[in-house]
């Protein structure tokens, strides 16, 4: 039992430094880079290298702790992260099972639509509620979210082949 409490903290240890990269120093950086979600893709391949459990315990305790440091609701990303982990266990489960670099793309890019837009949505209808200013989305929206997935999916590839290199657990095609 005690290793299993150290499994917990070790586990949680990872994820906090992984938060506290992703909303200080990533945000930072130069030549478009400060769109990485780099826990995002870090939670995609958490799906392959974890149990059910596990990931869910990453990507709730992922959500649990960007949301004490957002301006967000608390529960707007909470409710996005299950909703997301859901959908991407489902058809990682159902679909993309061979593990290849493009099913993995996909799985990044999806995840990243629905975090953006789910939590767009939210902030519209929290907006709506209170009867404070709509949020617009305007054209510039869709071409920073482009520019966003494409450093994740580059992100995804390096981080794809950097495990590929290691473990020899992935297919870099589709077979």
């Amino acid at each position: 039992m005690n290793s299993m409490y150290l499994r917990l903290v070790f586990h949680f240890i990872i994820l906090c430094l992984l938060v506290v990269v992703q909303l200080a120093v990533l945000p930072n950086l130069p030549w478009g880079l400060q769109y990485l979600n780099l826990l995002l893709v870090i939670l995609i391949f958490s799906l392959l290298f974890l149990d059910f459990y596990w990931s869910f315990g990453w990507w709730l305790g992922s959500a649990w702790l960007l949301s004490l440091f957002s301006f967000d609701s608390f529960s707007g990303l909470i409710i996005i992260a299950t909703i997301s982990f859901l959908i991407i266990y489902w058809l990682l489960i159902s679909f993309f099972t061979n593990r290849s670099l493009y099913s993995l793309m996909f799985l990044t890019g999806l995840a990243l639509l629905i975090n953006d837009l789910g939590l767009y949505g939210f902030n519209y209808l929290t907006a709506s509620y209170h009867n404070t200013p709509m949020i617009a989305m305007g054209s510039g929206w869709w071409l920073l979210e482009l520019k966003a997935l494409g450093v994740n999916l580059i992100l995804t590839v390096i981080v794809f082949y950097a495990f590929n290199f290691f473990s020899q657990r992935f297919r870099p095609i589709l077979t």
